[in-house]
């Protein structure tokens, strides 16, 4: 077999928890037999890129604090390339002057009205750029584009054309067959993607699992975008993988990831933490004890519109056109409902949040929607500070839209009734899906009356499992980086006297094949997909073996996640009589 000339396309060697996890992958397709080459930045993105933005570093930033940046990325860079003893290129020596005039004419032309005109090689690069625009200040369509938002677009087209200018040198330098990037949906790396493809060069993206228990320990491998990862995710378990129990990794796996959730530790944990004092759910929204409990857990709507913008997403018509049109009905129906209580759930991050501080103004729309409210329904706004996971303890009904909290909810046995199922990252048979809005509010009752499962415990255990576990290559042998939100003094203090010992004591580990190093090198050069390969190693649980590791884990759940509850909560009385082992083993 021929060699095989593959390139790494990581100008954000200054996100190290990317970085590493990407050399780990460099080293095996190394292993493998590959001709690795690096191409990296140096500099050339300064005015505002991934690495920028992982820093915190703002628009406003001086050339001084953003050279400071720009120095820690070139020194992991080149740490990295030594490593791994491979040629590097900069995007730099790749994009000669004419090309940069070129680039800039392009940015100069760009305007409010035509941004997302703007073609490159017939490619729509004035949509792609404004992917990371979107994300940042939380747009739900462009009429809320701002001066600043503008701004920050045209730096974003501008590194976008100065990836598709340098994509094209590369391509005819190196004839590569495959290209690997870490997080194809950032601008520049989207853009390199089509304009590669479309060249017949296979591109495969990498992306830190799901899991948020082991977050950094496990990589998502895929060709092109993880929209298509999770659809053929998805289709694999709707086929097939729903009847067939897991396997014991992959179920605790799940039960790991939802504990995570509600220690609300990794700052990509949207909810609030389980509080430790007995939380009563009823007591604080003022719910009757006669009343079902009803929780309606609504999205934001940029990362959905980033997606659509990019085009990995396609615009569908939605049963309830927006959330507004569909929590006011939810609040109309209520209204004629009083054995019901209705909580409204607005999503975290249409406020500021530990990640950015940016307040969206879909949210503005759905604070005057909520005018008038029936005694019935209340909102749970992300500043009562209140747990999805303490609410879940009182909830008879879930009511999702796309939300990832309608499998978590499943996950717990409780009914989620949905409105779509072309916008979810995950099967909509793990909820009941409507097939009209007469149909929806009827399923709202077919589900009070169906009543906690354990059988949709165990289908969503199948499905995380695959998810968490079967998709993703476990790198937690050569990466053992942790996700913590402060430092101690000592280790701070190492830092500032040697900034990096940590990164130097992580390439090590290149030394040494990764357990599963075979998997990556399997799927990038011989385009498998992992859970393909992955599935044909995994020895799955017989009926009975997954029944009794089920209700093991519930178990766990309830001393971990809920290890205060009061027994006589509903949710504690449902998940004590799936696990009645646990009364004997306390």
């Amino acid at each position: 077999m021929t060699q095989q000339k593959v390139l790494f396309f990581s100008p954000f060697a200054g996100i190290w928890l990317h970085a590493m996890p990407e050399a780990l992958v460099a080293k095996e397709l190394q292993r493998a037999g590959a001709n690795v080459t690096y191409v990296t930045c140096d500099g050339i993105l300064a005015s505002g890129c991934a690495v920028m933005s992982a820093h915190a570093l703002p628009a406003t930033a001086g050339a001084e604090e953003r050279e400071r940046i720009c120095t820690m990325c070139r020194k992991q860079r080149d740490m990295i390339v030594d490593a791994l003893g491979v040629e590097s290129v900069t995007i730099e020596s790749l994009v000669d002057e004419a090309a940069r005039a070129e680039v800039q004419q392009t940015v100069a032309k760009a305007t409010e009205q035509n941004m997302t005109e703007v073609r490159v090689e017939d490619l729509p690069v004035g949509r792609y750029a404004l992917h990371e625009t979107v994300i940042h200040f939380k747009l739900s369509d462009l009429g809320e584009m701002t001066a600043a938002a503008f701004e920050h677009f045209k730096v974003d087209l501008k590194h976008t054309l100065l990836a598709m200018k340098a994509t094209q040198a590369m391509l005819r330098r190196f004839s590569p067959q495959r290209i690997v990037t870490y997080n194809t949906h950032y601008s520049l790396n989207f853009a390199m993607m089509n304009l590669a493809e479309r060249q017949g060069v296979a591109v495969y993206g990498l992306h830190a699992s799901n899991n948020m228990a082991k977050r950094l320990l496990g990589l998502y491998v895929f060709r092109r975008d993880m929209v298509i990862l999770y659809r053929d995710m998805m289709r694999r378990f709707e086929e097939e993988l729903h009847r067939v129990p897991a396997h014991a990794v992959g179920i605790t796996d799940a039960t790991d990831h939802f504990i995570a959730l509600t220690s609300g530790g990794s700052i990509f944990v949207y909810s609030a933490p389980r509080q430790r004092d007995q939380f009563n759910v009823r007591k604080f929204f003022g719910i009757n004890d006669n009343q079902k409990v009803l929780l309606a857990t609504l999205s934001s709507y940029d990362e959905l519109y980033s997606s659509q913008v990019l085009g990995v997403m396609e615009e569908f018509s939605l049963m309830f056109p927006t959330q507004v049109e569909w929590i006011t009905e939810l609040i109309a129906w209520a209204r004629t409902r009083p054995d019901m209580f209705l909580i409204i759930r607005v999503h975290p991050r249409e406020f500021p949040n530990r990640r950015d501080a940016v307040h969206s103004t879909h949210a503005k729309r759905l604070a005057a929607s909520f005018e008038n409210l029936p005694g019935n329904v209340r909102i749970n706004w992300p500043s009562d500070q209140v747990s999805l996971y303490d609410i879940a303890t009182e909830v008879d009904v879930g009511l999702n839209g796309w939300s990832s909290a309608g499998k978590e909810i499943s996950l717990l046995g409780i009914p989620v009734v949905l409105f779509t199922k072309d916008i979810l990252y995950y099967p909509a048979s793990l909820n009941m899906l409507a097939t009209s809005k007469a149909n929806y509010f009827e399923l709202i009752d077919r589900a009070l009356a169906t009543g906690w499962s354990l059988e949709r415990v165990r289908t969503t255990y199948r499905w995380l499992a695959v998810e968490y576990n079967l998709a993703t290559v476990d790198i937690s042998d050569g990466f053992t980086f942790t996700e913590v939100r402060r430092r101690s003094l000592a280790h701070r203090i190492l830092h500032r006297l040697d900034p990096y010992r940590t990164q130097r004591a992580n390439l090590r580990a290149l030394r040494k094949p990764l357990r599963h190093g075979r998997t990556f090198a399997r799927s990038i050069l011989e385009d498998i997909p992992v859970v393909e390969l992955q599935l044909a190693e995994r020895k799955a649980l017989s009926a009975t073996e997954e029944n009794r590791l089920l209700r093991s884990e519930l178990g766990r759940i309830l001393q971990q996640a809920y290890p205060d509850m009061p027994t006589s909560r509903l949710l504690m009385q449902r998940l004590r009589s799936a696990a009645p082992t646990l009364e004997a083993s306390a």
